[in-house]
């Protein structure tokens, strides 16, 4: 990448097109990229960077973004779409923000709280009243289906037995 930064151009091999710019040095490539921090980048390409910090985003920002990408997937699995889920999605953002707090190798994201609001959907759990005080006591079956909706928020063995306990679902 940095090549094509210097060069003011590069190749996109998905549509076959090589992009230049002016060679007007005033002219330049602008890449936006994000990281969770997962890999260090190397020194040559920090460098070139601005950074910004995008804080994680709070609970009526996260009713938003869940209400807003959900949508499409209520209608698709033939939930109303027009039904006002903010009160739900609020009592498992509680769970999640309590999860978030308990991970301690890898939070979870909001792309996969995303992935568990689906699940939550499909197994018809998004309807209960359950919080973390009294998930464990959910019927056997529900229970079972909250235990193995983990895996789409919690990616490492140490954080899900840290969840599972502190939602008692063992």
């Amino acid at each position: 990448m940095l090549h094509e930064i210097e060069n003011n151009r590069f190749y996109i091999p998905e549509v076959e097109q090589e992009i230049t710019r002016s060679t007007d040095r005033k002219a330049r490539i602008l890449v936006i990229l994000t990281s969770n921090s997962e890999k260090n980048l190397p020194d040559a390409f920090l460098r070139r960077c601005l950074f910004y910090n995008v804080d994680f985003p709070s609970e009526d920002e996260l009713v938003k973004i869940v209400t807003n990408r959900l949508s499409p997937f209520l209608t698709e699995i033939e939930i109303g779409s027009q039904i006002d889920f903010a009160d739900q999605y609020r009592r498992v953002l509680k769970i999640f923000q309590a999860i978030r707090d308990r991970s301690v190798v890898k939070p979870p994201s909001t792309s996969e709280l995303l992935d568990w609001v689906k699940v939550l959907h499909l197994e018809g759990l998004i309807h209960n009243n359950f919080d973390e005080r009294n998930a464990q006591f959910l019927p056997p079956e529900q229970k079972k289906a909250l235990q193995l909706s983990l895996y789409t928020l919690i990616k490492t063995k140490e954080d899900l037995e840290e969840v599972e306990d502190f939602l008692q679902l063992k």
